[in-house]
């Protein structure tokens, strides 16, 4: 993932002058791949730098929230999760955030991620338990 961000990158800056949105845009999937790895340091890193490349990125607000719950930062977590809602308002995001949201705290269970933190968290948000 790493080596497809930095070629996607390169690509923004050859045609924008800089990193933009398509950087953002693999630096979430690169961040989403860490998180099912359990490379929370790696996810939180690429998502951080998706929001900064693209503010208006709901996948990487998501990712950003995932991986500062699985570093262990549970509030600045839970704060992040929370502030999606408004976010989404402000986009006015088409999608349902709690469906999508739900699904994401599956597929990582699924892939062996603590299992504990996500009923947590979930529960706070009051997200319904599958």
């Amino acid at each position: 993932m790493e080596h497809l961000a930095a070629l996607v990158e390169r690509a923004d800056i050859r045609s924008d002058g800089k990193p933009g949105k398509q950087t953002a845009i693999a630096l979430v999937w690169w961040s989403w791949s860490a998180l099912l790895s359990q490379d929370y340091a790696t996810a939180h890193r690429t998502a951080e730098r998706a929001v900064a490349l693209d503010p208006e990125s709901m996948n990487a607000r998501v990712n950003l929230a995932h991986a500062l719950l699985m570093a262990g930062r549970a509030e600045e977590a839970k704060t992040a999760y929370l502030g999606l809602g408004q976010h989404a308002e402000r986009l006015k995001y088409e999608g349902n955030l709690a469906k999508s949201l739900t699904e994401d705290f599956e597929k990582m269970m699924k892939s062996g991620i603590d299992a504990a933190a996500l009923h947590d968290v979930r529960s706070a948000l009051g997200l319904a338990q599958q």
